[in-house]
């Protein structure tokens, strides 16, 4: 019987017979990982913590006919975002991203650390939660290969050009004269903002301030898209939110 001791962040956790939990949790050393944890639905149960979403912690897990959890050591847990309504569904938005992207017994410490950045600006700092999601929409696309080039139309280069909008095929902003049909547009205001966001550091989100929720959400839904065309998957909570 093996007993992995990893670094983890609880992604989702579903009811279990009685009164266990199956977790999908994000280990920074193995991956994407399904587990069962036992009788954390009693009363007083100790590790009742380690079954929910959010959860960071020191996990051992034992593999014998599946992968159960029996100890974990809280690191953080991210409690402030939920709540607020806003920060928690932008925080879903993070776990949703991953669950997709990271891959079994595949450790991707990029994505990792990146999932522990946007959560700690959610639930430490007064950062723009959609503001957060959109960088972490941004960075985990580049993390998974599909970089968005923002600084300058994909074809021909200009770096100014006056009215651009965004290619899903080319994976960033056109020109008016380069644009497709493929392409939609994107207001002055839209673009600033996806320029912004994308070329700040995620240790510096907490410092923007936009104005304008509306067009915060109009990047939000392009990315989404864009998301979708390249990975096939929906992000649902985010996609209802919106």
């Amino acid at each position: 019987m093996e007993e992995i001791k990893t670094q983890a962040i609880v992604l989702k956790s579903n009811n279990y017979k009685d009164s266990g939990r199956m977790l999908t949790i994000f280990s920074l050393d193995k991956g994407l990982m399904y587990a069962k944890i036992n009788g954390v639905k009693k009363p007083k149960a100790k590790l009742a913590f380690a079954s929910q979403p959010f959860c960071f912690g020191e996990f051992i897990i034992v593999s014998k006919y599946g992968n159960t959890v029996i100890n974990c050591s809280s690191i953080e847990n991210f409690y402030e975002l939920t709540k607020n309504f806003d920060n928690f569904i932008a925080g879903e938005g993070v776990l949703e991203i991953v669950s997709i992207l990271a891959r079994p017994e595949e450790a991707n410490p990029e994505l990792f650390l990146n999932t522990l950045k946007a959560l700690k600006l959610l639930n430490y700092t007064k950062a723009q939660p959609l503001a957060v999601l959109i960088k972490f929409l941004l960075v985990a696309l580049k993390n998974a290969g599909y970089s968005i080039n923002v600084n300058e139309c994909v074809v021909c280069g200009n770096k100014s050009p006056q009215k651009v909008n965004f290619s899903f095929e080319l994976g960033g902003v056109v020109c008016s004269i380069c644009a497709k049909e493929d392409s939609i547009k994107l207001e002055k205001g839209e673009f600033g903002i996806l320029k912004t966001i994308a070329n700040t550091e995620f240790e510096k989100i907490e410092g923007l301030k936009f104005s304008s929720i509306e067009n915060l959400t109009s990047v939000l839904k392009v990315l989404v898209k864009f998301f979708f065309d390249k990975t096939g998957e929906t992000l649902n909570g985010i996609t209802e939110y919106l």
